[in-house]
C-alpha cells in the first residue's frame, strides 16, 4: 500500500483529489491504519484504490482478503439521529448490509467515532447511509451546522476517515 519510499500512498492521493492519504505505524502485529481526508467522492476513490492495493497484497502473499473497517467521525450533534430512537437506526445499517458498525460514546473535539466492519462493498454502503443520517440532523435544526454536518461532504478540508488494513 505504502510503495517504495511512500510512493504509492503518494499516487493513490494525487489520482484521488484527496487532501491528505497516509499510513500510520503499525497499530498491532500485521495492521495499519490508512488516513484519508477528503470530500465525499475523492474518499470513496482513495478507499477503493487503497482496498484494490489490500486486496492485491494479499492475493500475492496468498493470505485471504479479511473484512476491513472503517473509523470516521460523526459530530456529536448529529449522533443521536445516527443512532436513532432505540438504536433504530444502527440496527436498521446491519440489518440491511450485514456489517457491525458502532458509534462510540466518547468524544473527541466534537466528534465521535465511527466504526463499520465487514466486507469493503457492505462498509460503503453503510457508512453512505450515515453520512446521509448526519447531513438529514443538520437539515433538522440541531446544532450542527451544515457546514460541519459530515466533514466528508459538506466540509471537506475538515474530513476524517481511517480504515483499518
Amino acid at each position: 500500500i505504502l510503495g517504495k519510499e511512500g510512493a504509492q500512498i503518494k499516487n493513490t492521493q494525487s489520482e484521488s483529489g484527496c487532501q491528505n492519504v497516509s499510513v500510520t505505524k503499525k497499530d498491532a502485529p500485521g495492521e495499519r491504519r490508512v488516513v484519508i481526508i477528503g470530500g465525499w467522492e475523492e474518499c470513496l476513490i482513495a478507499q477503493r484504490a487503497v482496498f484494490g492495493q489490500y486486496t492485491r497484497a494479499a492475493s500475492e502473499a496468498q493470505e485471504p482478503v479479511t473484512d476491513v473497517s472503517i473509523i470516521f467521525m460523526v459530530p456529536n450533534s448529529a449522533a443521536g439521529g445516527v443512532i436513532g430512537k432505540q438504536a433504530a437506526n444502527l440496527k436498521s445499517i446491519r440489518e440491511q448490509t450485514g456489517v457491525k458498525i458502532n458509534l462510540q460514546r466518547d468524544e473527541i473535539e466534537g466528534y465521535r467515532p465511527c466504526t463499520i466492519s465487514g466486507p469493503f462493498e457492505s462498509v460503503v454502503s453503510a457508512q453512505r447511509t450515515v453520512q446521509e443520517q448526519v447531513i438529514a440532523e443538520a437539515g433538522n435544526g440541531k446544532r450542527a451546522r451544515p457546514e460541519e454536518a459530515f466533514a466528508e461532504v459538506v466540509k471537506e478540508e475538515e474530513h476524517q476517515e481511517v480504515k483499518r488494513l
